[in-house]
């Protein structure tokens, strides 16, 4: 695709880029600036430049490996405003969950629900969870095991085990350091 150089003159193409005319002429015989000092006229990495120029937005040429962008192009494109930062993407925008009518926490899967599954109208996952606990160190009690491992019999009139005493001592002793 051949593209038309737009009209700007040498020297304003030069006041634009902050260059010398005589760079300008210079690299427009020479088929362009190369891509990283280009990039490096515009304040943005070689990336960024690149992918201006995939996505057509800055005309260049590609005699061998790298690009070669007119001067003159340069020079408008410097002028043309670009937004900062990520675009905002509009399916995140879009989505607002419904939040708890307790803890005002972001509900998961909404499915008509008002509250979260910490504040769950049954019992909170957490109380759940206590619950399990404790039936599951009931049990161990009643078998006659240790209640925090549930694999070795308890000391005499404790409900653990010489092991699980000790490791609740070393627990406690660097949580009061």
């Amino acid at each position: 695709m051949l593209h038309e150089p737009p009209h700007l003159s040498i020297a304003e193409t030069a006041r634009r880029l902050k260059m010398t005319p005589a760079a300008v002429s210079r690299s427009i015989a020479l088929g362009g600036i190369t891509a990283p000092e280009a990039a490096q006229r515009l304040g943005i990495s070689t990336g960024r430049l690149r992918h201006y120029i995939k996505l057509g937005r800055l005309p260049a040429t590609r005699p061998g490996r790298d690009y070669r962008i007119d001067p003159r192009e340069l020079a408008l494109f410097k002028e043309e405003p670009r937004p900062n930062g990520r675009p905002p993407n509009p399916n995140r925008s879009e989505i607002q969950r419904p939040l708890c009518h307790n803890c005002h926490r972001p509900l998961r899967q909404p499915n008509g629900r008002t509250l979260c599954w910490r504040c769950g109208p049954d019992n909170s996952r957490l109380e759940r969870l206590a619950i399990s606990a404790r039936n599951r160190r009931a049990q161990r009690k009643a078998d006659g095991l240790c209640t925090e491992c549930g694999t070795r019999p308890p000391e005499t009139g404790v409900d653990y085990c010489e092991a699980c005493r000790e490791a609740n001592m070393r627990r406690h002793r660097t949580a009061a350091a």
